[in-house]
């Protein structure tokens, strides 16, 4: 202990004072040592988002949440807060697939079994798999940009037999023209064509529609060419003479992935394309997928 003056006075603390003013007394300055148990828990999380498998917008999110919590005190609420929503993150289906039932009028039921009222929201539901069942059963409309007639000829003969919708352009000039008038699923094109050549149909299909998918094919086939050909939204690059079985795969392959981008969005679609409204290809749709009322759902009358 310490003799302290002050105004020329002199004293001693005693033990209970020299304790209480320890206690008040500022301490060394030293960093306070992280929990072992803080420790492990970020780097459990860390593991469980390296597993997860997000996708990469949702991954940056949830490694930036970790780096917050990695710096915050686990005795702060948002602390528990954070942790929770980095395991929501993990733990949703980002990877998993499951077959889509399109019943409408099981769906309908479900839903009027399972929640009371809400039938502005259930209508909409209802709306959505509608759409779906629309878009399924139209056929797929793909446009031939060919000007040589024989390669043109034989492609419209393949496809149309394979059961889509076939449009053909005799020349690149013709194709511009055709994508200015209608919206199609899939677009096969010439690489090489007097006045507008390939690249040109595919840098305005994706224009227009950036969801249409386009296949290339060319009997001068580069590795350059089919390099900028991928780099501007080609989804296949085929050289000639190619068989026609690997044409088909392409395009079945062109086109799910098409329609896996479409249902993936589709809520969004469904909620803002109300009926009657917006663009479609399907001709004469039926009433009872279109109706706007309760009318289109008879078990709901």
């Amino acid at each position: 202990m310490e003799y302290f003056r002050a105004g020329g006075f002199s004293f001693h603390p005693s033990a209970e004072e020299d304790v209480t003013m320890g206690f008040f007394s500022r301490g060394n300055d030293r960093e306070v040592e992280e929990p072992p148990e803080h420790s492990r828990e970020i780097e459990d999380l860390r593991k469980l988002v390296q597993s997860a498998a997000m996708p990469a917008n949702v991954d940056q999110v949830a490694r930036r949440e970790l780096e917050k919590l990695a710096g915050t005190s686990p005795s702060v609420s948002e602390y528990t807060i954070g942790v929770n929503y980095i395991e929501f993150l993990a733990g949703l289906p980002w990877n998993t697939v499951t077959e889509d039932n399109l019943d409408i009028e099981r769906a309908g039921k479900i839903l009027d079994e399972e929640h009371y009222g809400l039938t502005n929201i259930k209508n909409r539901i209802l709306e959505y798999l509608a759409v779906r069942i629309m878009k399924r059963s139209c056929r797929n409309t793909i446009l031939i940009v060919e000007d040589d007639e024989v390669a043109r000829n034989n492609l419209h003969h393949v496809l149309t037999r394979a059961g889509y919708r076939v449009v053909a352009a005799t020349s690149g000039i013709d194709g511009l023209a055709r994508l200015e008038q209608d919206y199609f699923d899939l677009v096969v094109t010439d690489l090489r064509m007097e006045g507008v050549d390939g690249m040109a149909i595919l840098e305005k299909a994706k224009a227009r529609d950036a969801g249409v998918e386009v296949i290339m094919i060319s009997g001068y086939a580069t590795t350059p060419a089919a390099v900028e050909a991928m780099k501007k939204g080609s989804f296949h690059f085929l050289a000639k003479p190619f068989q026609l079985e690997e044409l088909r795969f392409a395009i079945e392959k062109a086109l799910e992935k098409k329609n896996h981008a479409w249902s993936a969005r589709g809520r969004f679609c469904a909620l803002s394309a109300l009926p009657g409204r917006g663009k479609h290809r399907c001709r004469n749709p039926s009433p009872a997928v279109w109706g706007g009322d309760s009318s289109a759902f008879p078990w709901r009358a």
